[in-house]
């Protein structure tokens, strides 16, 4: 009688080698998930921050085409925008700094909000040329 010799190969991973790479790629997503979500919220607040931009300037080009000697010499005037697909609550104060305030010129300030935190400043001084 014969012994047949058998030829063992390797075929495939072992159950150790599994559980090993697999246990690499739980420490990798471990360590990859938490800065893909920060990514993704500094992405929408980018994202705010740009809408709020838009909103005042669209605030301000508006303003722009207004006399100054029509605009309020004290006080402020509040309005909601929508841009970039987010609603901002927008503040627009005259003549906070009084030394810029005068018959002719107005110092404006726009304060962009969203959700109660504001999100941009802008200040302007509109005069009248004649």
């Amino acid at each position: 009688m014969s012994l047949k010799k058998f030829n063992y190969t390797e075929q495939g991973f072992s159950l150790v080698e599994a559980i090993a790479a697999l246990t690499i790629l739980a420490v990798v997503l471990g360590f990859a998930g938490p800065l893909f979500i920060n990514q993704r919220i500094n992405n929408v607040n980018s994202e705010i921050r740009t809408g709020a931009v838009a909103a005042s300037q669209q605030i301000l080009d508006r303003l722009r085409q207004t006399d100054p000697t029509t605009m309020p010499s004290s006080g402020h005037q509040t309005e909601s925008v929508s841009t970039m697909g987010h609603a901002y609550d927008a503040a627009v104060y005259y003549c906070e700094n009084a030394s810029f305030c005068g018959t002719t010129s107005r110092h404006i300030r726009v304060e962009v909000r969203n959700n109660g935190k504001t999100v941009h400043t802008a200040e302007t001084v509109y005069t009248q040329f004649r």
